[in-house]
């Protein structure tokens, strides 16, 4: 995927910042049946480092 050759550190490709907004944006939109609110005060406590193979990933909005 040439879109994450900007997301490598330290050799590792990660998931970039924005996927994880809009998972919180689509799972507002699930849960709560409205157009996503803007989002404040975001932080990204741990990466989601990208294998080669496929993986599933699991997201807590609090």
């Amino acid at each position: 995927m040439p879109w994450l050759a900007d997301h490598r550190v330290q050799g590792l490709t990660i998931l970039p910042g924005s996927l994880y907004v809009e998972l919180a944006r689509l799972v507002e939109h699930e849960l709560c049946g409205r157009a996503p609110q803007i989002a404040r005060n975001l932080s990204f406590d741990r990466p989601i480092i990208l294998p080669r193979q496929e993986i599933t990933v699991h997201a807590t909005v609090r």
